[in-house]
Formats: structure tokens, C-alpha cells, sequence
């Protein structure tokens, strides 16, 4: 075979990555005929092994549109959209689960992507500074991966049907008050909609005189606030290459070890044991370098708007927590983050825009590391990817216009939160079913559904 022929048959051939499929042995496509399931017999293996993405097949065109409506639905909400993807690739295409989850996260991140290009150039709604909260990133990403180990470990502990009412009783309250927070939200703009213009008559006549007055460090304050704050963002891109690396080393998500640790060998708990108060005292640096910053603006005399996370020595222990949670209970249930930190993120009191562009970068943030892991590995179908991960990207160009123009139609911030809303409803119903049909299939298999070792 040529060296474009072995290329092809590596990138276009049917995916082999190594996954729980029943391994059907074969000797033609006939045999491999399983009803929602797009399989062909692999002639190097003589495995059923799902079908190479060309031809392309209805059901590819059918996940093709379920991958867009969702793209754009999630886009908008600042969501991953893994709670979407996960099933539609599973029920819909005949994707096995540990072939569904990485395409999921190429798909997740083609969206992240688009979402990044639309949101880095956007300005506050009520400020003259970026859109994204670099500072809020920073202070979840590192306690979010501490707390995602540990909900990995639990994964391999709990029994499926525990993870699955777990899953079915966070979901469903984070979708609750979610959409709480949306009527108060929408209440809130209703109450103020009719001071609206007077305040605006009063900050036009008073901006210049209110400028002119400023003090040197208020100015330079407002001044540095108003740019992309680079050295915040070179600190996210060192966190982001120490995920990286330490996924490679550990590995997971379904990708193995680069250096061949394996799961509860010694090499295996050291990084654990690292990785866990590495996350801490990165969090307890940040912390202090966000204080300082508060401190500085407080005695400048900066006016904070309502929905500004003050960074106090409170906010600081108190904000890692949360995210250190919303890490457990993703790697606990295998959903993404976002769906746990964009609520969090309207609870802290964020605007609901800017909440939903700052869970947005963290979600291409964490899904980047995750796609390059599967990369470097080799398990990743990577014609399949690319197509989902263009489509996602395309999609969420369009959600995220259509959203726009729908917020300044309505003027209301509080449509975005009931999007939020809606999306996580959405995705608990289908994790839901997909749950129970796997737990049935266990029970059905006779798998034990007691608890397990985490090794």
C-alpha cells in the first residue's frame, strides 16, 4: 500500500479505537448488520467496527442536524453541549459511549471555539472592559480539575444506578434554579425598564465631568481594565499547559497514559497525590493576587457594578469551593463542567452575558486539553471529528448571531439565563434515558450493581 493509501486508511478507515464493543469477529459487512448500529468488518482485525465517515450514511446526515440544533442551542447558553452530543452519537448514530465521548469533546470544542472568536471581541454590556472574566477563570479552572479527579475516582466506585439518580437530582435542580434565577432576572429588568432612560439622560450629561474628575490611579485602573488583560491570559494558557500535561501523564477521559502509568499503580496515586494540592496553591496565589487587586480599586475609589464579583478574602476560599464541587460531580457523572459552572457562574450574580461567555472559554479551555490528549493517542476518529467539530463551530457562529439579535430585539439579558435553562433540561431528559437504558442492559447482562474498588 502507498504511503497516501496507508494515510487514508489511518484518517478514513473505520475507526478501531479500542473500546467495549461486544467484538463480534467477521468476515464480511453482512455480518456485522446490527439494527441502529452503522458497522462494517474491518479486514485487518476481522472485527465489526463502526463505518469510516464517507460514504456518508442517513444516520450521519441525521447527527449531523441533531449536532447543529444543538451547537447552536448550547452556543448561546454557554453550555458544552456534551449532554446533548453524548446521546445523539450514542442512540442516534450507533456510536459506542468510548467512541461517543471523544467526539463529543471535538465537537464541543469546534463550538467553544466559534463562541471564543464572537466573545473575545465583545464589551461589556454595562462597562467598558472585555466580555470574558479572565479573573474568574482563573480562580475556577485550577479547584474545578482537582475536584474532577476525585469525581473520576468516585465514577469507578459508585454503582451505575446511584451515578444515574445522582445525576438525574443534580440536573434536575440546577435546571429548577436555573430557570428561578431567569424569572428574577427577567423581573429585575422589568422593574428597572422604566428608569432606563432617565438614567441614561442623567449619565450622558454627567460622563465628561465625571471622566475629567477621575484621579491618576482610578484612571489607569479603568484604563488597564478596559484591554484584554494579558498577563491574566498568559496565566490561563500556563494552567491550561499544566492540564495538559498532567492529563497525558495520567491520562483519562477514556485516553490511556503517554508514559504507560496505569490506573492505582504507584506512579498512578503520585500524580494524584501532586496534581490535587498543586490545584490548591495555585488557587491560594491566584486568590492573593485578586485581593490585591480589589484592595487597590477600593482605595482608588471604583464604583463596582452590581453583578462584579468582589474578590475579598471571603470570595476567594469560598468561589474555589463551589468549583472544586462542580468538578466532582462532572467527572462523578461525565457530564461537562459548563453545565454545573454557567448556573454557578448566574448564582454568583454575573451578567447573564457575561456568564455565559466566561463558561464558554473555560469549556474551550478544558475541552482543547482533552481533544489534544486523544489526539496524541490516537483515539480519535479524526475524519469523524473534524466534520463534527466544523459543524460545530459553523453552528455556533449562527447561535450566537440569532441570540444576539434576539437579546437587542427584546432588550432583556434574562432570555440568555431561560436558555441556560432550557439546554440543561434538555440534556437531563436525554442523559436520563440513555442512563436507564444502559442500566438496564447491565441488569439484564447480570452486571453486579453493588459498589466497586477504584481498582
Amino acid at each position: 500500500m502507498s504511503m497516501m493509501g496507508k494515510t487514508w486508511a489511518r484518517l478514513g478507515g473505520p475507526y478501531r479505537a479500542s473500546t467495549q464493543r461486544s467484538c463480534v469477529r467477521c468476515t464480511s459487512d453482512g455480518e456485522c448488520d446490527v439494527r441502529g448500529q452503522d458497522l462494517v468488518c474491518d479486514a485487518e482485525t476481522a472485527l465489526c467496527v463502526h463505518k469510516p465517515l464517507l460514504p456518508l450514511a442517513a444516520t450521519d446526515l441525521t447527527g449531523t442536524l441533531g449536532v447543529v440544533l444543538g451547537a447552536a442551542l448550547a452556543a448561546g447558553a454557554g453550555l458544552g453541549g456534551g449532554g446533548l452530543f453524548v446521546p445523539l452519537f450514542v442512540l442516534v448514530m450507533g456510536f459506542a459511549p468510548s467512541e461517543a465521548i471523544p467526539l463529543s469533546k471535538a465537537t464541543i470544542f469546534g463550538s467553544a471555539l466559534a463562541n471564543f472568536v464572537v466573545a473575545a471581541r465583545r464589551r461589556h454590556p454595562a462597562a467598558s472592559r472585555p466580555l470574558i472574566d479572565y479573573a474568574v477563570v482563573l480562580m475556577l479552572e485550577p479547584m474545578t480539575l482537582a475536584g474532577s479527579i476525585l469525581g473520576v475516582l468516585l465514577n469507578t466506585v459508585l454503582p451505575s444506578w446511584l451515578i444515574l439518580g445522582l445525576l438525574i437530582v443534580l440536573l434536575t435542580a440546577t435546571t429548577l434554579r436555573t430557570y428561578a434565577k431567569a424569572k428574577a432576572i427577567a423581573a429585575r429588568e422589568t422593574a428597572v425598564s422604566k428608569r432606563d432612560s432617565v438614567l441614561s439622560d442623567e449619565a450622558n450629561a454627567s460622563g465628561a465631568s465625571e471622566v475629567a474628575g477621575l484621579s491618576p490611579e482610578l484612571a489607569a485602573i479603568r484604563a488597564a481594565e478596559a484591554r484584554i488583560p494579558m498577563g491574566k491570559v498568559a496565566s490561563v494558557g500556563a494552567v491550561w499547559l499544566a492540564v495538559l500535561v498532567l492529563s497525558m501523564i495520567k491520562g483519562g477521559h477514556g485516553a490511556r497514559s503517554v508514559v504507560g502509568i496505569e490506573p492505582c499503580s504507584a506512579g498512578y496515586w503520585l500524580v494524584l497525590a501532586a496534581a490535587l494540592p498543586g490545584a490548591w496553591l495555585v488557587t491560594v496565589w491566584i486568590g492573593g493576587c485578586l485581593r490585591r487587586e480589589h484592595a487597590a480599586k477600593e482605595a482608588a475609589g471604583y464604583t463596582f457594578l452590581p453583578s462584579d464579583i468582589r474578590w475579598t478574602a471571603h470570595t476567594t476560599k469560598v468561589i474555589p469551593r463551589y468549583s472544586f464541587g462542580a468538578g466532582v460531580a462532572a467527572g462523578l457523572m461525565g457530564i461537562g463542567g459548563g453545565m454545573i459552572k454557567g448556573p454557578l457562574l448566574l448564582e454568583l450574580g454575573m451578567e447573564p452575558s457575561a456568564s455565559t461567555a466566561t463558561s464558554g472559554f473555560m469549556i474551550m479551555f478544558t475541552s482543547s486539553a482533552t481533544v489534544a490528549q486523544f489526539v496524541v493517542l490516537g483515539q480519535l476518529a479524526l475524519p469523524y471529528a473534524a466534520w463534527f467539530a466544523g459543524w460545530g463551530f459553523v453552528a455556533a457562529l449562527c447561535g450566537q448571531y440569532l441570540l444576539r439579535a434576539a437579546v437587542a430585539r427584546t432588550g432583556t439579558q434574562s432570555l440568555i439565563a431561560f436558555l441556560v435553562a432550557g439546554v440543561i433540561g434538555l440534556s437531563t431528559a436525554l442523559l436520563t434515558y440513555t442512563g436507564a437504558v444502559s442500566v438496564v442492559k447491565e441488569l439484564a447482562s447480570g452486571a453486579s450493581m453493588g459498589f466497586s474498588t477504584p481498582c
